[in-house]
């Protein structure tokens, strides 16, 4: 439902990323991928999926 919620916002949608430092809350970071299902295809018996965490997060920018 995620993904097609967001397929169908283009690019007012925004999926969030967080690293979170566990030693100093000060160097967490967050970074927003914009249009990020774009090309993405699900079919109906998809339920879940596992995606490249890294390639997300290269894709994305400081918040605006």
């Amino acid at each position: 439902n995620e993904v097609t919620f967001a397929q169908t916002q283009g690019d007012r949608h925004r999926l969030a990323l967080v690293t979170v430092d566990p030693d100093d809350p000060a160097r967490d970071e967050v970074r927003y991928v914009v249009n990020a299902f774009t090309g993405f295809h699900l079919n109906d018996a998809t339920r879940s999926t596992n995606e490249d965490w890294a390639r997300y997060w290269r894709r994305g920018g400081e918040p605006q």
